[in-house]
């Protein structure tokens, strides 16, 4: 059984003016650098630990106020996502208020209130008017003082956060960076992930215990942001936070990372619906306050900074490989890494490795050019200038200086010593911390395409999208016509499914889109050799398709629309019966691409390449040959969009095995169709599958 509905994305392209004329053989001279001063701030400390900043800004009557907790994620251990999902909780129900109530309140006075968690900190942010300033306060300290992490505030959150990790593992840039951690900090609790397992197992007490350790004032810091003065707001201050008490900061110690040993590949497989592969180049990087970072933050933007970087310049504009190639670096309290990373066409995997292993070098060995040298230095300067209209920026930064222990005029002089830099300073930090011989490579793509070539770097691992290690993919002891024949068999066999010349199957759907749930139903009636209708209803949303065998119309939100070129061709390629029975009528080249697990369960897997460039790939098992899984890729103007099918719930109808339960996950929401009833051969007419499109006046 094929796909049960359509996934439709349209690109949004705002038309671009430009106005005079302009030289593009030429690069413009890069101005002087912008004058950019970090502000003065007043610190002190309450008498129970609580340290204070104030950063004045009289420009509007604003204010904001930022929590910042000295312990963040890597206190998670095997509970991994608990400090994240303990902040959301924080502003879902205190003791003097719901969530909604709480939210209301926020939102009657304009004011921005959250919370937040990452590895090293965790945050409670508030924001307003000055005039609502008490009203501001009052909210944060009933979140800080008074939460109460309600059971079922903690049942929506893990679900939308077990939704969010089902997506994860259908991208493979969240696949990528995930492996990367795992790789670069092994032993260190900042290589932890969030799993299946870890937010399952949170409680409320777990939460609790965690609030009552951490969120005690000799952890944290407070920092204002706005049109106040510390005459003025210190008064305030002690009096929402002077009473807060609290026990002995956690000290908490944790295993340095192991060093990267050599060259290593570690290869995620996402099969053959992998038609491009994602690379990360990474290494060990540096902490947070470490004296190289400015000048690696200049050296870096040279490097993979974006549209003017080396390897955008290479990748994309040279080799034609990427959309784009960046660089960037990830450095914490504790310990820090280094990557490279790149989107790249599954031919090109190899090649584009190449090419960052060569602009690596070149960085090290040949000195930037002034005029490179310059543009970046006014580049960095620009954007560290557009940051400080931030509040919520400028108070994060102030905070960094005591997270990091970095010296106080840190971001005073941030500019200057930018500026300061020469082009034989940067190759000494490239020589110093970009990676070697001791280097990783994070591919995310189709191993069995890609794997015997990345071998040229270094010993592969291959990985799941669980990111376990997993065994090689076995070679297949049956051909491609051999498991189209098999799988035939097991459906049926070709006379039981030549007999059916039309289906009409009914059904309930769930759409889990994180947090939301929508139910409906389902309609397919399809008729060979070449129609399909399909009808999709949530109630608050509707969508039809029709295919007669020639044109493609589909009506969503009322609007009729008949679909052209590669839109109508891929429809009407789907809608064809019996697909499995006429792959050489159909152009379709059958591919057997070894044997590997699917959910558990070993499989042979058949892909089947299609005349239009796409794949559907089906998963069998190896004991029955029935299809338990499938992906396909669909190209779409933003990219390749791979779903994945899980199909169950078989039963004989009319002689063919048909699955009953099928669920469909991908960039979008999880869907879940029941099938209630499928009949045979009722004589359905054409007429069914057209659809009359008027034309516009």
């Amino acid at each position: 059984m094929k796909t049960l509905y359509i996934v439709l994305i349209s690109l949004l392209l705002a038309p671009v003016f430009v106005q005079g004329q302009v030289d593009r053989t030429r690069q413009p001279e890069p101005g002087p650098p912008p004058k950019a001063a970090f502000p003065d701030f007043y610190e002190t400390k309450l008498d129970n630990g609580l340290k204070v900043f104030v950063v004045e800004n009289h420009e509007e009557p604003l204010v904001t106020f930022r929590i910042l907790f000295k312990t963040g994620a890597e206190y998670d251990g095997e509970q991994s996502g608990l400090a994240d999902i303990m902040c959301t909780l924080l502003t879902k129900g205190t003791r003097n208020r719901s969530a909604l109530e709480f939210a209301k309140e926020a939102d009657f006075i304009g004011a921005n209130i959250g919370a937040g968690a990452s590895d090293d900190k965790m945050f409670l942010t508030g924001s307003g008017l000055k005039k609502h300033m008490d009203k501001i306060l009052d909210l944060m300290t009933d979140a800080l003082y008074n939460p109460v992490f309600p059971e079922d505030e903690l049942e929506k959150t893990r679900k939308r956060e077990l939704s969010g990790l089902a997506m994860q593992k259908k991208n493979p840039s969240a696949l990528a960076g995930k492996l990367k951690g795992m790789v670069v900090y092994n032993r260190h609790p900042y290589a932890l992930n969030p799993t299946e397992t870890s937010l399952k197992s949170i409680t409320r007490d777990d939460i609790l215990s965690r609030y009552r350790a951490h969120f005690v004032p000799g952890n944290a810091s407070l920092a204002v942001v706005g049109d106040v003065t510390p005459e003025e707001i210190m008064p305030v201050i002690k009096r929402y936070f002077g009473t807060w008490k609290g026990g002995t900061p956690p000290a908490g110690t944790f295993p340095e990372p192991e060093p990267l040993k050599g060259k290593t590949v570690h290869l995620v497989d996402r099969g053959p619906s992998a038609v491009q592969s994602t690379i990360m180049v990474t290494g060990m990087g540096m902490k947070r306050n470490n004296p190289d970072y400015q000048a690696f933050t200049l050296m870096n933007s040279i490097l993979g900074g974006g549209f003017s970087g080396r390897l955008f310049q290479n990748l994309r504009e040279k080799h034609g490989f990427t959309y784009g190639a960046y660089s960037y670096m990830d450095a914490r309290k504790m310990a820090g890494s280094w990557s490279a990373s790149a989107d790249v066409r599954r031919a090109a995997t190899d090649s584009a490795v190449t090419q960052f292993l060569y602009e690596i070098e070149r960085m090290k060995n040949e000195p930037v050019s002034e005029e490179e040298l310059n543009m970046h230095k006014q580049y960095i300067s620009g954007q560290f200038l557009l940051s400080m209209e931030s509040a919520n920026t400028t108070a994060s930064r102030v905070q960094q200086i005591d997270l990091y222990g970095l010296p106080k005029d840190y971001y005073k002089t941030f500019v200057q010593k930018i500026n300061a830099m020469s082009a034989e300073q940067l190759r000494e930090t490239a020589r110093k911390w970009l990676p070697d011989k001791n280097i990783a490579f994070v591919v995310v793509g189709d191993a069995a395409k890609i794997k015997d070539k990345l071998e040229a770097f270094g010993p592969v691992t291959v990985y799941d999208t669980d990111l376990r290690p997993v065994k090689e993919t076995a070679p297949s002891d049956l051909t491609a016509g051999q498991l189209v024949e098999k799988m035939i068999e097991a459906t049926g066999g070709r006379k039981a499914m030549e007999a059916i010349t039309d289906r009409t199957m009914t059904g309930d759907v769930t759409i889990d889109m994180g947090g939301r749930t929508f139910k409906g139903s389902m309609l397919e009636i399809s008729k060979a050799p070449n129609k399909q209708y399909r009808m999709l209803d949530l109630g608050v949303m509707k969508q039809e398709t029709y295919v007669d065998g020639e044109r493609a119309v589909q009506i969503m939100g009322g609007n009729v629309q008949e679909l052209q070129g590669k839109q109508r061709d891929d429809l009407l390629l789907e809608a064809q019966f019996n697909e499995i029975l006429r792959l050489d009528e159909l152009k379709i080249k059958p591919e057997a691409r070894g044997r590997k697990e699917f959910k558990g369960t070993d499989c042979y897997v058949l892909t089947l390449n299609k005349p239009n460039g796409s794949t559907f790939t089906y998963y069998l098992d190896a004991n029955t040959f029935l299809p338990i899984g499938a992906e396909s890729v669909m190209e779409t103007q933003r990219g390749p969009i791979t779903q994945e099918m899980e199909m169950s719930d078989y039963r004989k109808v009319d002689g063919v095995m048909m699955p009953h339960k099928i669920t469909l996950s991908g960039v979008g929401p999880q869907i879940k169709f029941v099938i209630t009833s499928i009949e045979h051969n009722t004589g359905v007419k054409d007429d069914v599958f057209v659809k009359e499109v008027k034309a516009k006046k």
